[in-house]
């Protein structure tokens, strides 16, 4: 009877050979990911150790779609492995890139790259990203599990290990932080002083937080705005791309948001004057007709806006606590209290409403005005009689009990 033919990445019966005084061979067909079946040969004192040498082997050939990794690849050659054919030729923003790279390089690597991929247990797993918590906080540890997890997957599509390690580890919650926001008196407050504040006035900080606090952008995209994104007679204006610096190449306009898709968005009027006020200037914008380019005509970096606001609060200590960020959480929380939670996330493009609750919108400190929808659970004075509270009335009769005695 024929023998059936090998199922992919097994092998077939091991058979073992004397081949003189201390030396044994075994071998074993084994079927690589092409389809094609190879013998694979091993040698050793005894048939014993022969054989085990040569499952050792076959273990370590389980082929996948490069041929170059198995259960004994280091995790420090999976992550690289991973990231340049997983994530490099991706559509992902370039930051996120960087941000995985990062954590391969600052974390994973250090902390866990010599594991082999068979040895990167559950339990392995969870011991690295708990020790991640202690020494860097939640969000690194939350960045590095993403990775792990994206790596550890991509070696289960290539049958190397049977499940993904990452799935049965502890979750990762950051603790929730307090979302604050900025009144409107202090909005205005802040923008009074940055009109009258020379040296941001030299650096265009007060028109670019004017945008930032008129649309909830973040900064990147505040000083990637185009004229051609800006509708002044509609009064509208369209976030289209971010501004990032990428190694080797300088700063750059990225055609992308972080949320991946264009967002037109509705200036109140007192932005729109602002804008036209400034279109009226006509500063050159350099090759992207930017709004707020340098005085080169060249993209304005974001780390340049955010050392600018940095000395602006040196020299305004009012302002100490209150970052960029802060700004977008104000327009979120403006624009849920006016419109909901739906209306804010929809301004600060959010696909999730709840992510916005969460993050964007400063829970208010007092409850809302329902004295209208209460009133009617008023009732007609005297409809009920006045009684003593029962234990005084118990104490009384007691006091009573005992003159009588």
């Amino acid at each position: 009877m024929a023998r059936p033919p090998l199922a992919l990445n097994t092998w077939g019966r091991i058979s073992r050979t004397r081949q003189g005084p201390g030396r044994w061979v075994a071998s074993a067909r084994y079927r690589t990911s092409t389809g094609d079946t190879v013998r694979v040969r091993r040698w050793a004192a005894t048939g014993a150790k022969a054989e085990r040498t040569l499952i050792d082997a076959l273990k370590g050939m389980v082929a996948t779609g490069d041929g170059d990794l198995s259960p004994t690849t280091r995790l420090r050659d999976l992550a690289d492995y991973w990231h340049r054919t997983q994530i490099e030729p991706s559509n992902r923003a370039y930051n996120t890139k960087e941000r995985y790279a990062q954590a391969i390089k600052n974390q994973i690597k250090p902390g866990v790259g010599g594991l082999m991929i068979r040895e990167a247990t559950t339990a392995a797993m969870d011991r690295f990203l708990q020790a991640t918590i202690k020494k860097h906080g939640e969000e690194t540890a939350r960045g590095c599990r993403t990775v792990l997890s994206g790596m550890l997957g991509m070696a289960v599509r290539f049958d190397i290990i049977p499940a993904n390690p990452i799935r049965e580890v502890s979750r990762i919650t950051p603790q929730k932080a307090e979302v604050q926001a900025l009144t409107a008196e202090q909005v205005r407050q802040l923008r009074e002083q940055l009109a009258q504040d020379n040296k941001a006035l030299r650096g265009d900080l007060p028109d670019v937080i004017g945008v930032m606090l008129a649309t909830g952008c973040r900064v990147g995209e505040a000083v990637a705005v185009r004229w051609d994104d800006v509708d002044l007679e509609a009064g509208t204006l369209t976030i289209t791309g971010k501004i990032i610096r990428k190694k080797g190449v300088g700063i750059v306009r990225e055609d992308i948001t972080k949320g991946k898709k264009t967002t037109r968005l509705h200036l109140p009027d007192w932005a729109a004057d602002m804008l036209k006020a400034r279109a009226k200037r006509k500063l050159p914008g350099g090759d992207h007709n930017l709004v707020f380019p340098t005085a080169n005509a060249t993209p304005r970096e974001v780390r340049t806006i955010e050392h600018q606001w940095m000395m602006f609060r040196v020299r305004h200590t009012e302002w100490a606590g209150v970052t960029t960020r802060r700004f977008r959480k104000t327009v979120g929380t403006a624009t849920a209290r006016a419109l909901g939670a739906e209306a804010a996330a929809q301004q600060l493009a959010h696909s999730d409403p709840a992510l916005t609750r969460r993050r964007y919108i400063e829970e208010p400190d007092e409850g809302p005005d329902v004295r209208s929808a209460l009133e009617g659970f008023s009732i007609q004075s005297g409809q009920f009689p006045v009684t003593s509270n029962p234990l005084t009335r118990n104490q009384e009769l007691g006091e009573a009990f005992d003159l009588c005695v």
